[in-house]
């Protein structure tokens, strides 16, 4: 069954969320639906990706300003022009707009993507604030059905007022064809990073973001530099960087020297292929954190903070600390750098197992196919 999907999403800038998007647009449209992507900000990196698959993308230009709200009628456009057979919306903005838009101006059914577990309202800008609060009270008209990316995520959206009338969990799915060690090109990059035979490599990949915590991350890698001066720190994402002064100076200040800042990589399975650990600091605002999934299916053992679905990735394969500890991160870091090899990779193999058996992509896609196809034969709104 071919359907006409519009998926709306907040915008289409490097995240997680967004690569997660990106790869179930692409392997929906190899299975033969007709798809568009409108974006309510730019087209940015992954937009042009997509575009380059043949994939129709449209952007709205929003800036998050109130003079945006004119251009609401573009959107309402996109929605009738299309004709969608279904509108998947994707993260709380679109909900909200293509929900809204979609509801007034189209008879195909809305599914919600949401893509947070640790909704911290407190830490949230205002205009995020007011949005998941309307999107709380439409959620019991708006969406046919609500799908969360991590089982936290339920949980938490159920205590800030979501009350949908129909919801499901939808873990986001690896690629592991994709996401697979390559010993090769990560042995090339160790040799670039100057790390020589038996110098710990540990990395860390993320946008600079507040939610990230990068403070909490520079303090862990001081703990760590402290009983490995030999190690070396590679930090890879967007704004991560030598323009990032602010980074720059956290480094500096804690006498930080054995760093290396790539900003966005073109490679991520050498990148993991060259470490012997992966953290993740994040303090907030994590659903299903895909750096985890794709370090691990490259089997790289990770530390993580206890956040979205942190734990339940990682199981047994890692370590999972509370979140905004660097003690509790150095320690499980050192932990695992000071394992036997052998030891290490194991984990690693186990990791990667475990990525296999619990979290791939067909999996994902299959699901939210399925309720694509079961919302419109059941002709639900």
């Amino acid at each position: 069954m071919s359907l006409r999907i519009l998926f709306v999403s907040t915008g289409l800038s490097i995240g997680g969320a967004e690569r997660t998007l990106q790869r179930l647009v692409i392997e929906l449209a190899r299975r033969g639906h007709q798809l568009c992507v409108c974006s309510l900000g730019g087209d940015d990196v992954i937009g042009e990706e997509l575009a380059q698959q043949s994939i129709e993308v449209r952007t709205i230009g929003f800036r998050k300003h109130p003079s945006d709200l004119l251009k609401i009628g573009d959107l309402r456009r996109i929605v009738k022009s299309h004709q969608p057979d279904i509108v998947q919306t994707w993260m709380y903005h679109a909900d909200l707009a293509g929900g809204v838009m979609t509801r007034w101006f189209s008879g195909a059914p809305v599914v919600w993507g949401v893509r947070q577990s640790n909704l911290d309202l407190h830490r949230s800008k205002r205009l995020t604030r007011w949005v998941v609060a309307v999107n709380a009270w439409l959620s019991r008209w708006i969406p046919a059905r609500v799908i969360y990316c991590a089982i936290a995520a339920a949980r938490v959206h159920r205590q800030v007022g979501y009350v949908p009338r129909s919801e499901q969990v939808i873990q986001n799915g690896c690629d592991t064809a994709v996401f697979k060690r390559s010993a090769g090109r990560g042995g090339n990059l160790r040799l670039q990073w100057g790390a020589v035979e038996g110098t710990p490599v540990i990395g860390h990949a993320g946008r600079w973001d507040s939610q990230k915590d990068y403070s909490t991350l520079v303090m862990t890698m001081e703990k760590i530099a402290t009983v490995l001066p030999e190690a070396i720190f590679v930090l890879a994402g967007p704004g991560i960087d030598e323009q990032n002064r602010e980074l720059v100076c956290l480094l500096r200040e804690a006498g930080l020297q054995r760093v290396r800042l790539l900003g966005i990589s073109n490679d991520m399975v050498a990148f993991y292929s060259a470490l012997d650990c992966l953290i993740m600091s994040s303090a907030y605002g994590e659903g299903f954190p895909n750096v985890l999934v794709e370090a691990m299916a490259c089997e790289v053992p990770c530390v993580a903070t206890d956040v979205g679905d942190s734990s339940f990735i990682v199981g047994t394969t890692g370590r999972v600390v509370p979140a905004g500890s660097p003690d509790e991160l150095a320690r499980g870091v050192l932990d695992i750098i000071k394992m036997v090899p052998a030891t290490r990779r194991e984990l690693g193999v186990a990791a990667c197992g475990r990525i296999v058996e619990h979290f791939s992509f067909e999996r994902m896609v299959d699901q939210y196919e399925a309720v694509y196809v079961g919302l419109v034969k059941q002709g639900q709104r």
